[in-house]
């Protein structure tokens, strides 16, 4: 199997949040899963830099570099500052391995540059910064620290990580396989090292689904020092990911890989420390970086025999195959429920009713609420009023 579909088991498990804001949201959509194609397509192409053989690239790859750097920079704010540093680093690293500039990877990032200047000089930003924006604001009004700490503990861990339950679990594994296939013959420090981290990896990757889903535990009574506690948990468990690539890893070219993808994931998020609001499809892009890093180990692992595919191809299929069709049920639901709460509204409009009443729609956390729902308590079957004036002829 050549983890095709484990991609789609991990994409399709993204957390409820990130799910209804990306996907189930048109706007979120177009704006987002648009910043990834571009960010992965341009992986894509450079990642014959983390191989031992010098980069090549078509004259058609060179010749699109330009546009595609700009276009690339035009949907996501904290994407469009990853893609610029993304760039330079894979300049300069192919420079330090190859001794060479590559025309390609040098015109892309000319582009990403007139791309950031093109987005930030947009009027929308300038009133963003100038906090003229009611909607979306640079945080000022706080010392830095303060309010990067502040992030920390209430939305940036839960959202950055936490949250992604599924994929945790599956980052956790991966990385046990690392370890104990690589760590053998290990110094004393070494090998205390490694099982630390497998317990860590263990105890982060089952905090959620046992203590938190099912014994719905808090180790402090305190919110504010429980939300501490798991926010440093998180960045234990992040760290021991970076640690066990830098420690264990011996392939240098893979080491620095997938040491890119992590470190991607938390340097896209960065800018999000500084700006509000911020919502789970902020986090859809670190999250595919995950799903990067875990695709490109087992591939390694694959490769190195140390597990087999072939073995995995069932299972993998039926919990994709489960997730699929539970999602399908949900929106089925949703557009049939959908499809009737129109016939009504017809209805009441073609009777002369000077109020229309709008049910609430089934499932509510599968899909982008308006902001007409926003506040009504979802334990009530609720109905929302909509007023509105015929047109005089």
């Amino acid at each position: 199997m050549d983890a095709k579909l484990l991609k789609l088991f991990l994409v399709l498990s993204v957390p409820l949040g990130m799910l209804k804001s990306t996907f189930a949201w048109a706007a979120g959509f177009a704006n987002y899963n648009t910043a990834i194609l571009c960010i992965l397509l341009y992986i894509l192409i450079i990642k014959n830099v983390f191989y031992d053989k010098a980069p090549k690239y078509s004259l058609f790859v060179v010749c699109i570099a330009l546009p595609f750097g700009v276009i690339s920079q035009l949907f996501v704010e904290h994407a469009t500052i990853y893609n610029v540093f993304a760039a330079l680093f894979i300049i300069i690293y192919s420079f330090v391995k190859f001794r060479k500039f590559y025309f390609f990877q040098v015109l892309y990032f000319v582009g990403t540059l007139i791309g950031a200047i093109l987005m930030f000089t947009n009027g929308a930003y300038v009133k963003i910064f100038s906090g003229s924006d009611n909607y979306r604001s640079v945080k000022t009004d706080q010392g830095l620290f303060s309010r990067i700490y502040e992030v920390f503990y209430t939305d940036m861990y839960k959202l950055f990580i936490m949250n992604n339950m599924w994929l945790n679990i599956v980052l956790a594994l991966v990385t046990i396989l690392l370890l104990v296939k690589a760590g053998k013959n290990l110094s004393m420090g070494l090998l205390i090292l490694k099982n630390s981290f497998i317990f860590i990896l263990t105890i982060y990757a089952f905090y959620v689904p046992i203590v938190k889903n099912t014994l719905h535990l808090s180790f402090f009574t305190d919110p504010v020092k429980n939300a501490n506690f798991e926010a440093w948990l998180s960045v234990l468990f992040y760290l021991v990911l970076i640690l066990s690539v830098f420690l264990f890893v011996l392939n240098r070219n893979l080491k620095v890989e997938l040491s890119f993808y992590l470190l991607s994931a938390a340097f896209v998020s960065a800018p999000l420390f500084l700006i509000t609001p911020i919502g789970a499809r902020c986090f859809v892009i670190p999250y595919l970086m995950f799903v990067l890093y875990i695709i490109r180990l087992l591939v390694f692992a694959n490769e190195s025999n140390w597990i087999d595919f072939s073995n995995w191809i069932i299972p993998i299929a039926g919990l994709t195959i489960v997730v699929a069709l539970a999602y399908s049920v949900v929106f089925y639901h949703i557009k049939s429920a959908d499809n009737e709460r129109m016939e009504e509204v017809r209805q009441q409009v073609k009777s002369g009713e000077k109020a229309v009443t709008l049910k609430r729609l089934p499932y509510e956390d599968f899909y982008g609420i308006a902001l007409l729902f926003q506040g009504a308590s979802k334990k009530k079957p609720l109905k929302c009023i909509l007023k509105f004036q015929k047109k005089r002829n």
